[in-house]
């Protein structure tokens, strides 16, 4: 049972367009209208960065010199990932969670909220989107 009293806000960043790898991923979760816990971290996605996106994101390939790769970050946030709703900057972001780690732990997450592909998930654009233009 999903706990709809509990949201998890994500944003990732890629380092190219091919949008299989983050370079960056931040996540709020909120429960009872309240910021319980925040992360922002930097992510080596073991790939090629893009010129447009390093002038995009600032991010580069020495910024994430160092820096933890998909498989440690998951460890850390994957217990957030399954305790609530999960919502995406945008549609693309579920995508690209699901992409670093195709055969992992993520998945039980797609299962767990009967995910059919990322479509299927909230994005704060679709929520804001359908929202009367007066709120």
């Amino acid at each position: 049972m999903v706990n709809l009293d509990r949201w998890i806000c994500f944003d990732v960043e890629t380092p190219n367009s091919q949008n299989h790898r983050m370079s960056a991923i931040g996540l709020v979760v909120v429960q009872d209208g309240e910021i319980r816990r925040e992360l922002y971290t930097l992510v080596d996605p073991e790939t090629w960065f893009d010129p447009f996106n390093v002038r995009l994101t600032g991010i580069s390939a020495q910024s994430v010199q160092g820096k933890p790769t998909f498989p440690l970050v998951w460890e850390l946030i994957a217990p957030w990932m399954d305790s609530g709703v999960l919502v995406a900057h945008n549609p693309a972001e579920h995508a690209v969670r699901r992409a670093a780690d195709p055969a992992g732990p993520s998945q039980r997450i797609e299962r767990r909220h009967g995910l059919r592909e990322a479509s299927d998930a909230l994005s704060a654009l679709r929520l804001f989107a359908a929202l009367p233009p007066h709120l």
